[in-house]
């Protein structure tokens, strides 16, 4: 018997972990606000493990208490996570689990070699799931839109896609992470990941230049934030999910993309040009500002294909691409 939406939502969390399947009684008191909201705690934090029933049933069987009845059922994702987690064979008949099985594989081995950091992994594995998949709108099949499957194989999801595939590649790494689920503008989800034991949010969907009409750019502004950073347009419940208090392995501060002002960005990004010749630059400038046409074309001698600013929480951001 639970009287508390998040014991009870956890408890169920428990038993998808321990890989139990079938029919379960979950006894709650309360109102049907707390029967919805344990099968949506349940739900949210281990969706990757599992699938619980569409259908549930309840009945009241005293005058503030409720049984809930749940069917928990083993989903391709949760096959290939058990996989790799605890070594478990995943079933002939599980055609799905075993493609998807063998696109991680395939995927982690091009994307991590020997001598890779954490964060160098973590880095690779998120640009490969935005470069190889396509945003969905949300007239395309529920199981190709919020599946692992989905964003790797089909290479077409929404954001519950993106953030399962994301979670089985860094599981695959053995880097923990897990998927977040709340609001950002209407439903979403991203993710957390752990580098070096520090917490980040990280939203591989955001990120993707597709998703954000600039479809020829590199974008990283929601890789490695934090919570404070993050809830400025994200909103999700804190129990359940780990604390992110740093930026410190931010895309921009780890590669020391921060400028203080426009002296400070443009002789930088003269040298940055000059060194790496083609490419995408992107930046941070803390100072408003915002970079003109005349700029690009001079420190990139005319070579630019496209540049963008975007003001993101108090950021100044800029991306040049040069050709």
């Amino acid at each position: 018997m639970f009287d508390d939406i998040l014991e009870a939502g956890t408890y169920l969390s428990y038993l998808v972990d321990r890989g139990v399947t079938g029919m379960v009684d979950i006894y709650i008191t309360g109102g049907l606000k707390d029967v919805f909201g344990t099968i949506q705690t349940g739900y949210y934090y281990h969706n990757i493990c599992a699938n619980l029933s569409g259908t549930y049933y309840y009945s009241q069987v005293g005058e503030d208490t409720y049984r809930i009845n749940i069917t928990i059922t083993r989903s391709e994702c949760g096959y290939v996570y058990r996989n790799i987690v605890y070594g478990e064979k995943i079933p002939e008949d599980k055609e799905r689990a075993i493609r998807l099985r063998e696109e991680v594989e395939k995927v982690y081995n091009e994307c991590v070699t020997p001598g890779m950091s954490d964060f160098e992994i973590e880095l690779a594995l998120h640009d490969r799931v935005i470069s190889q998949c396509k945003y969905l709108g949300s007239d395309s099949p529920y199981d190709v839109q919020h599946s692992a499957y989905g964003a790797l194989i089909d290479k077409e999801a929404v954001c519950d896609g993106y953030s399962k595939a994301f979670t089985l590649l860094l599981t695959r790494a053995g880097i923990e992470s897990q998927v977040v689920y709340g609001t950002a503008g209407g439903g979403h989800a991203w993710n957390q990941v752990k580098i070096d034991g520090s917490w980040y949010m990280v939203d591989s969907t955001w990120d993707d230049p597709e998703y954000s009409s600039k479809k020829e750019t590199a974008f990283h502004p929601y890789f490695n934030v934090s919570d404070e950073y993050l809830s400025l347009n994200h909103k999700w419940m804190n129990e359940g999910y780990n604390a992110c208090t740093t930026m410190k392995d931010n895309y921009f501060n780890h590669y020391g993309y921060v400028y203080s002002g426009q002296s400070d960005y443009e002789s930088a990004l003269k040298e940055r040009i000059k060194e790496g010749g083609s490419g995408v630059y992107e930046s941070v400038i803390t100072d408003s500002y915002s970079v003109d046409n005349a700029f690009v074309r001079e420190v990139s001698d005319g070579r630019f294909s496209e540049y963008y600013n975007d003001i993101l929480n108090d950021y100044y951001f800029s991306n040049v691409i040069v050709k």
